[in-house]
């Protein structure tokens, strides 16, 4: 570990124990407290160089012993740390103070020339000034500060005062002095600031002056005055007043201007819709019958917004295309009771569909496809039969009555068929066998559906085939 040589730590440290062990009464050598210290020791160097003690002084103002009266005290420095002033003419100046009304003419004459562009906030600043008031003005660039500046500095000396400008950058003492001598009063600056502060330059500057006839009087010239000038002042100063005088609903003409426009830039299309609407004269110019009608256009809005997110837009309504005025009078009471009953109809289909939404019932389809489904079903089955199926497997009950439907389809197709229950087992046996042998095949063809005659020809044919039913069916021998 380094020790620097403004090592405080080690004197606050260490001073006692330096003093008490090592050279009493004199100055103490730091290398006896740090003998026997790991890693400490001391280091000793001297720097060279040169140094700007300009902001010394001012840690010596910030020094409590070098105050003559508190700082606080002073009008500058209690404006500056409480943020605002206090004036003669009134207790305490707001921070974010007001236009003035630069147009009267008390207040144009406290700072009557304007060598620069200036709006009302810009113009208030000046006014403040030249009343020898503090004030601060902040902004971005480029929002008229250094015009501001030159105003001031042009009201200053026709006033007959000096001005001291500073500013930190070279760049905007060099803005405000364009902006003078573009005026005509660039003459008037003594510019002492870096090569322009030696005593050649400020010699030479001071000839200039000279040359130039200071202090010889103004030539005598006739004072002019524009007559139309004055007239046309007036009457914008009139407008301007008209244009923010309070109604008596306490708004005023621009702010209902300013309303217009915002509204035909949010809301064209109701602007345009408005368009053909006719306002009367006594219904714009009474400010209490107007509060009337807009408390009723709102009460009709919100009852219209209420509908339409309700049920829909009347336009999509199916009673539309319906003119009230095609309705005849004697109609319009069985009309009412219809719709009286098809609303208690409505209700009740809308409270069935909540009762059984978790059926999946949402539309009058879903309400026809559920009574389809309550028909296929039928009664339900007794309590008897529900008790006695309880207890049974539902798998292979089920597997049971696909086997008994299985079987009453057999027993269907049975019944279209010819009852041979009362036929000998031995006669189906042979009939059978001679079906499988495929022998009377070509015989059944020609002669199905229809009796059965042998004749005389077919003996031979019909003997055969019981020699061959004989030596097939042994179980036939007793038959034949």
């Amino acid at each position: 570990m380094i020790l620097y040589a403004d090592g405080l730590f080690l004197r606050r440290t260490f001073a006692d124990q330096i003093a008490d062990d090592h050279q009493p009464g004199g100055d103490p050598d730091p290398r006896f407290a740090i003998d026997g210290l790991k890693r400490w020791h001391i280091r000793r160097w001297l720097v060279l160089g040169h140094f700007a003690f300009g902001r010394f002084l001012m840690y010596i103002d910030l020094k409590p012993e070098n105050w003559r009266d508190y700082p606080a005290g002073h009008p500058l420095v209690n404006a500056i740390l409480s943020g605002s002033e206090s004036g003669d003419d009134e207790p305490l100046r707001p921070a974010m103070p007001d236009d003035y009304p630069i147009d009267e003419p008390e207040i144009e004459k406290i700072a009557p020339l304007l060598i620069q562009d200036a709006d009302a906030s810009q113009h208030s600043a000046l006014i403040d000034m030249m009343r020898e008031r503090n004030l601060v003005i902040q902004g971005p660039p480029g929002t008229g500060k250094s015009q501001t500046i030159a105003n001031m500095i042009a009201n200053a000396v026709a006033a007959g005062k000096r001005v001291l400008f500073l500013a930190e950058k070279q760049a905007a003492l060099d803005v405000v002095k364009r902006r003078l001598d573009r005026a005509g009063i660039g003459d008037f600056c003594l510019e002492l600031h870096s090569d322009k502060a030696s005593p050649k330059f400020v010699v030479e500057s001071l000839n200039r002056r000279r040359d130039l006839g200071w202090g010889q009087p103004p030539r005598a010239s006739a004072a002019t005055s524009d007559v139309t000038w004055h007239e046309s002042r007036k009457a914008i100063a009139a407008n301007l007043g008209a244009l923010h005088t309070a109604c008596p609903d306490n708004r005023t003409p621009f702010m209902l201007i300013w309303r217009a426009v915002h509204g035909r830039t949010q809301d064209a299309d109701v602007m345009d819709g408005f368009e053909p609407v006719g306002l009367p004269t006594s219904l714009v110019g009474d400010p209490g019958r107007i509060g009337e009608v807009s408390g009723r256009l709102a009460v009709f809005a919100g009852t219209a917004t209420t509908f339409a997110r309700n049920f829909c837009h009347p336009a999509q309504s199916p009673w539309a295309g319906i003119p009230l005025a095609s309705i005849p009078p004697y109609e319009i009471r069985r009309l009412i009771a219809t719709l009286t009953e098809l609303r208690t109809i409505g209700v009740e289909l809308i409270n069935f569909v909540e009762q059984y939404a978790y059926l999946g019932v949402e539309t009058v389809t879903d309400i026809e496809r559920l009574n389809a489904v309550h028909s296929a079903i039928g009664d339900p089955p007794e309590g008897a039969l529900v008790s006695t199926t309880a207890p049974l497997d539902l798998d292979e009950l089920e597997a049971g009555l696909a086997i008994k439907r299985e079987l009453i389809g057999v027993v269907a197709d049975l019944s279209c068929k010819r009852d041979l229950s009362k036929e000998l087992p031995g006669r189906l046996a042979l009939a059978t066998a001679l079906t499988r042998s495929g022998h009377l095949r070509p015989f059944w063809r020609r002669h199905q559906r229809k009796p059965i005659q042998l004749r005389p020809i077919q003996l031979g044919s019909w003997c055969h085939l019981r020699q061959s039913s004989r030596a097939a069916f042994p179980f036939c021998l007793r038959w034949a």
